[in-house]
């Protein structure tokens, strides 16, 4: 969601980013306290999470509807996304933040990897089930916040690599996290040239 927050002490790059964060940790919090609270199939889960896309998607719909004609091309221009106005500035964020949200991951991969055996079967494993949801919750809007704030949604590279690199290297995180990111950032390089 494109809200411009009033934070003087920030760039404007950097509020952007912030906003975006803001909104991503408000969406996954709405949705882990569903899944807490009623303990959901898969399927909905994806449901709750059309619906929070459609809500966010309808607030977006209305920025667009009052924007001045300067903002509506700023947000035309960030819903289409691209690469055109990286710069070693934003460069330098975004990867301060992926490498932080590595150091962070790298210990508990293995838990990653137990969530995908099924609720159950990861409890008996000793996966703190509440706790790394909550944190992995926040890590993927951090993630997602970032990119989408510099770059614009470019959604089908999330969608796809992930699930490309599962069916390559199988459900181990300590295979599936980097071979995700050095997919998604060739398909991201050959979709910009």
């Amino acid at each position: 969601i494109m809200c411009s927050l009033s934070l003087p002490w920030l760039p404007p790059s950097l509020t952007v980013a912030s906003s975006a964060f803001i909104a991503a940790c408000l969406s996954s919090l709405l949705l882990f306290w569903f899944v807490s609270k009623t303990r959901a199939s898969g399927a909905t889960l994806i449901l709750v999470g059309i619906l929070i896309n459609f809500t966010f998607q309808s607030g977006l719909s209305a920025a667009q509807f009052y924007a001045s004609p300067e903002d509506l091309a700023q947000i035309t221009f960030w819903m289409f996304g691209s690469l055109e106005r990286a710069s070693y500035s934003k460069v330098i964020i975004v990867s301060t933040v992926i490498i932080s949200c590595l150091i962070f991951t790298i210990p508990r991969v293995w838990a990653l990897t137990g969530l995908r055996q099924g609720d159950e079967r990861a409890e008996a494993n000793g996966v703190p089930l509440k706790t790394i949801r909550l944190q992995f919750f926040l890590v993927a809007s951090l993630l997602t916040s970032t990119a989408i704030a510099f770059v614009g949604v470019i959604g089908f590279i999330g969608l796809i690599s992930p699930h490309i690199a599962r069916s390559v290297f199988g459900e181990d995180h300590r295979y599936l996290i980097p071979s995700s990111m050095l997919l998604g950032a060739s398909m991201m390089l050959a979709a910009s040239i």
